[in-house]
């Protein structure tokens, strides 16, 4: 599981990656070569079907967050829609497979199993008192008290001087590199949806009383509950939430699996009708997005969302048309769908990676 999950991430940074399945010396190491994606995907697939097959259901409270065979499955079915998407990069993670089939087989059996939920309330997804709730399919397990096995993440989400004012330690993002939610993602929130108060924060005071302005995520941090250190919050990490299984149902069927447009209605609306807002009816692709977007705001599910639907260059650029007026953002090339092979693996051996397209 753990494998496939680790080549998962590769093959969406870089594309092509060179396979290891067994230890090997360094020597031996600097005759393997990059892999195709379609031979890494099909490691991929392999070790995710296997884990699936014989993973269990669930864990005792004493191996709590180990992967089951429902994380296999559902990690399964995210691999089988990146790769179902369109082939905007010739080396990029989607092949234009269409198995969302697939993909949706996996997604019902986990529906089917009866074991999640959504939460009525959504801010209780993320509580500290309610970790490993109904909603949550698998997430990375973290405890304070001094460990070692503290999280580090909600540090990099709000701004150092909130830190500053409002816990006992240091860190966050510095002044002059703050992670300001846009304005144009803020404004399309309704004013009464349920989600806008549990996932960001908006201003705070400072330290001299001060009322200073600020758009950051707090979806992940409790003052009360903070641990001795920047490195020591308790929360656990969602990686996979029944609500994400659901969506990914809806997109399934939008993408031409068996299924009926009441079917995604009926989704879509299950979500709003949590977070306070009126049904919608005909949801298309577009609204599934953006209603994803709000959904798992923070989450860090939206690039590949956009990724996978083939939408990555169209919305980046509009969005920075929209807000980088600094122009420090450059446009939005297919080329920049992976990343560039950093300089000190290409400097290992001379030829035996070469740069992704579009890079130096």
């Amino acid at each position: 599981f753990l494998r496939a999950y680790f080549y998962f991430d590769l093959v969406k940074w870089f594309g092509k990656v060179p396979i290891f399945t067994k230890s090997v010396s360094p020597t031996e190491a600097l005759s393997i070569g990059r892999s195709s994606v379609s031979e890494v995907y099909d490691l991929i697939i392999s070790d995710l079907d296997f884990a699936a097959k014989n993973l269990p259901d669930s864990y005792g409270s004493t191996d709590r967050g180990r992967a089951t065979a429902f994380a296999a499955k559902g990690i399964l079915a995210r691999v089988y829609l990146m790769r179902s998407g369109p082939k905007l990069h010739p080396d990029g993670p989607c092949l234009a497979s269409n198995e969302y089939a697939k993909a949706l087989t996996l997604l019902n059996e986990i529906i089917s199993s009866n074991k999640f939920s959504l939460l009525p309330s959504y801010a209780k997804v993320f509580d500290y008192d309610s970790e490993n709730n109904a909603e949550i399919v698998w997430d990375l397990q973290y405890i304070t008290g001094g460990k070692g096995a503290g999280a580090y993440f909600p540090t990099e989400y709000y701004d150092e001087a909130w830190g500053r004012a409002n816990l006992t330690f240091a860190g966050g993002n510095p002044g002059d590199g703050p992670k300001r939610i846009s304005n144009e993602f803020l404004a399309s929130y309704d004013s009464t949806d349920l989600r806008l108060e549990p996932t960001f924060q908006l201003d705070y005071k400072d330290a001299a009383g001060n009322t200073v302005d600020a758009q950051f995520y707090d979806k992940f941090m409790n003052k009360a509950k903070a641990g001795a250190d920047r490195f020591d919050w308790a929360i656990n990490y969602p990686v996979l939430r029944y609500a994400d299984i659901l969506m990914m149902k809806a997109e399934c069927i939008l993408q031409g699996a068996s299924g009926t447009q009441t079917e995604v209605d009926g989704i879509v609306n299950s979500i709003r009708a949590r977070a306070g807002l009126k049904p919608v009816s005909s949801v298309n692709l577009n609204m599934l997005l953006d209603e994803r977007r709000k959904e798992f705001a923070g989450e860090n599910l939206r690039w590949e969302d956009l990724v996978r639907t083939g939408k990555v260059v169209e919305v980046i650029n509009a969005w920075r048309a929209k807000e980088d007026t600094g122009n420090k953002v450059q446009p939005m090339k297919n080329e920049f769908i992976i990343y560039p092979i950093p300089q000190d693996q290409l400097d290992v051996k001379k030829g035996l990676y070469t740069q992704n397209p579009g890079y130096l």
